[in-house]
């Protein structure tokens, strides 16, 4: 059995460097309860999708063991993907942002519990189809080796972003956070006894 080499480790510790920049963990701590505005949270957020695409191009390029252009290439598609899951995963938010509210009255409105359930059930099968259209396209013209790390890639790389989302950052000399907790804006009140 063939081993892959490493590939250009020169770029992918380019890009790497350049992702890490500002860190996943310092983009997750900043909530819109911290921000000024809605203007503010949307283009947080979209730095942290600009972020994650860049160290999706990286992670691409490392497991599959591509150049920079078939990198680039690869990550181009999945892009062009991101639009239309980020539609279909936002009506998927704002259905289940109503189940929630329906869940914690004492009488919610039937027709509206029920239509709002097909919306989430019909969000999560485009999820799905979208996916599975992603994939068959990103696997042509692969290897079969690289077809099988990039199947290995989707399931593992977005339990990556999520662990480096919730990993704690260093401590810096100006940081306020508690040493022993969760940073205050996180902190539940406890009542006094």
């Amino acid at each position: 059995m063939k081993t892959r080499p490493r590939g250009n480790a020169v770029w992918s510790a380019g890009l790497m460097a350049l992702f890490l920049t500002v860190s996943l963990p310092a983009l997750a701590d900043q909530t819109p309860d911290h921000l000024g505005s809605t203007e503010e949270s949307q283009a947080l957020r979209e730095e942290a999708e600009r972020r994650v695409r860049t160290y999706r191009a990286v992670m691409l390029a490392r497991h599959l063991d591509l150049d920079e252009k078939s990198a680039l290439a690869l990550n181009a598609t999945m892009s062009s993907y991101d639009e239309a899951r980020r539609e279909i995963q936002g009506n998927l938010a704002e259905n289940m942002r109503l189940l929630r509210a329906a869940a914690r009255e004492t009488e919610p409105d039937e027709q509206e519990v029920k239509a709002a359930i097909e919306r989430v059930l019909e969000a999560r099968s485009r999820l799905e189809a979208l996916r599975q259209q992603e994939a068959r396209e990103l696997l042509e013209g692969l290897s079969p080796a690289r077809q099988a790390r990039l199947m290995i890639f989707f399931r593992e790389f977005p339990r990556e972003v999520g662990r480096l989302m919730h990993e704690p950052r260093p401590r810096g000399p100006n940081d306020d956070r508690p040493k022993d907790g969760p940073p205050a804006h996180r902190r539940k009140a406890v009542p006094p006894h």
